[in-house]
């Protein structure tokens, strides 16, 4: 049996029913079942253990298929990297992904804008850049030349490109020529407590985690401070292929979307630390779309500056 703790980050989530790397083969027998192919990102697994990860989708598949007469195969376009995700989407190879909301942006042309699943509650994050309360660092602009440790996440894929926004907005430079190093860290903890032991000096973290660590062991909350704090961004999205014929589209949605009404269903959600799954169109990533764009176009900036 997978745990809850086992399989998932501290205070992870966003879209982990997501981590459902669907393909419904054609069937042998008398009737062909409907076929739908979908695509899963590898960021959306960081920090799960892959055979954990499996089993959770075999449980997933298992579900599916009992609400929409579907033969699930949850063995392919597993664990995509962004190029194949971008690949399977322009060859119309799959009806569907599941992506954080960084990686839709190229795969924006590709996908259905008026039907996105979306987990409007956990699925949205907000990020933080915490010091410690005894540090000299009173402003962003403090932490010029120091190091940064980035908690790496599939909830935190906008946060360095807010961090650069951030940056611009106070006339300091990218972040990497900013900080002297980012170091990417795939542990919650790991990223928080060696500020709290005065071994870092900042440290770029979802808030909703960190909060979540206070409540475990208060004097975090005492020791370390925000310096600056983002809105929140939803950080994944399953999304279906334009050409995916609206049925298909129909069908799946519902079926997803029904697991709520099941005790199957809310125990499948309950592992994936997911709530209702709601359909939005593409304007709900209007807010996370308009920081990655602005973050490219500073990046673009430097970059023509320093050649």
């Amino acid at each position: 049996m997978i745990s809850r703790r086992g399989f998932l980050p501290l205070a992870g989530g966003g879209l982990g029913w997501s981590l459902l790397r669907l393909a419904l083969p054609s069937c042998a027998g008398a009737a062909e079942l409907p076929m739908f192919r979908a695509a899963t990102s590898a960021a959306l697994l960081a920090d799960v253990n892959v055979n954990d990860a499996r089993a959770a989708m075999h449980s997933w598949a298992d579900a599916v298929s009992t609400v929409t007469g579907m033969h699930i195969d949850y063995d392919r376009f597993f664990f995509c990297a962004p190029g194949q995700l971008v690949e399977l989407m322009r060859k119309s190879a799959v009806h569907a992904i599941g992506c954080t909301t960084r990686e839709y942006l190229p795969l924006a042309p590709y996908v259905e804008p008026n039907t996105l699943l979306v987990d409007i509650t956990n699925g949205l994050h907000s990020y933080i850049l915490l010091v410690h309360n005894e540090s000299p660092f009173r402003s962003v602009a403090d932490l010029r030349g120091r190091p940064l440790s980035l908690y790496h996440n599939q909830t935190t894929c906008l946060a360095m490109d807010w961090l650069e926004t951030l940056l611009n907005a106070s006339k300091l430079e990218p972040g990497e020529r900013f900080f002297s190093t980012i170091s990417e860290i795939p542990k919650l903890s790991r990223t928080v407590l060696p500020v709290f032991f005065h071994q870092a000096d900042a440290c770029l973290v979802i808030s909703r985690g960190f909060e979540t660590m206070c409540e475990l062991n208060p004097q975090l909350g005492k020791a370390l401070r925000p310096i600056a704090s983002s809105p929140a961004f939803l950080t994944s999205i399953f999304g279906f292929h334009r050409d995916c014929p609206a049925a298909l589209n129909a069908q799946f949605r519902t079926a997803l979307m029904n697991l709520t009404k099941t005790a199957t269903g809310k125990q499948l959600l309950s592992l994936f630390q997911s709530n209702a799954l709601a359909t939005r169109d593409v304007s709900v990533l209007r807010s996370a779309m308009t920081v990655v764009e602005s973050a490219e176009r500073i990046r673009q900036r430097y970059a023509a500056g320093k050649s």
